[in-house]
């Protein structure tokens, strides 16, 4: 079943993103802004959301200090976040692939589960509930499938758009290793509802 949502009221990036390929309709309004103050009133804001953001950033406290000076008193942020699992183990092990690979996907902040915490809980949040969701299994397909969408993106270069043609694969399978429980340590990414202290 699907669930309808609402618009989302602001959709916030940096000038170098790809922001401007947002469809319509999906944010009442699109900020850019420069990386560093996030440009809305302090206390204006119910709840953040940042999907796979922070391991981006490498004024990651910087960044924490705004989302909590934005949100209003018990105010939540909900964040997903790539950890160090990620990294260890992808499909190819060797730290020649690991080095290059985390140059490639721009990764500042590649930290433990613990790590993530007290960069949460030094910010001034509370962790309120952390699920991890990426086994070991799942970051290895990941990886691989890094390299099986390369005609995506060969489309996506030539032509602006990623997919000519609907999918034809079962993926009944992906869903079953997606799906797999793992502990929030062992995770390659990992889901934190966070709450503004009052």
């Amino acid at each position: 079943a699907k669930v309808a949502f609402g618009q989302l009221d602001i959709g916030l990036d940096v000038k170098e993103s790809r922001i401007n390929k947002v469809k319509d309709g999906i944010y009442k309004k699109v900020i850019i802004y420069d990386g560093h103050i996030i440009p809305l009133k302090s206390g204006s804001v119910n709840t953040v959301v940042s999907n796979c953001v922070l391991e981006h950033v490498e004024n990651l406290d910087e960044v924490l200090s705004e989302v909590k000076r934005i949100l209003k008193p018990g105010g939540k942020f909900l964040t997903t976040v790539m950890a160090k699992p990620w990294e260890e183990n992808l499909f190819i092990g060797a730290n020649w692939y690991k080095k290059w690979m985390l140059k490639k996907q721009v990764h500042f902040n590649l930290l433990r589960n613990e790590e993530w915490k007290r960069k949460f809980e030094r910010a001034g949040f509370k962790i309120k509930e952390e699920i991890g969701y990426l086994s070991p299994a799942a970051c290895k397909l990941i990886d691989i499938c890094h390299y099986l969408s390369l005609p995506s993106l060969l489309s996506y270069l030539l032509t602006g758009r990623w997919v000519w043609w609907p999918n034809i694969i079962p993926l009944d399978w992906l869903e079953k290793i997606l799906k797999v429980n793992v502990e929030s340590d062992k995770s390659g990414a990992i889901f934190f509802i966070l709450t503004q202290l009052q």
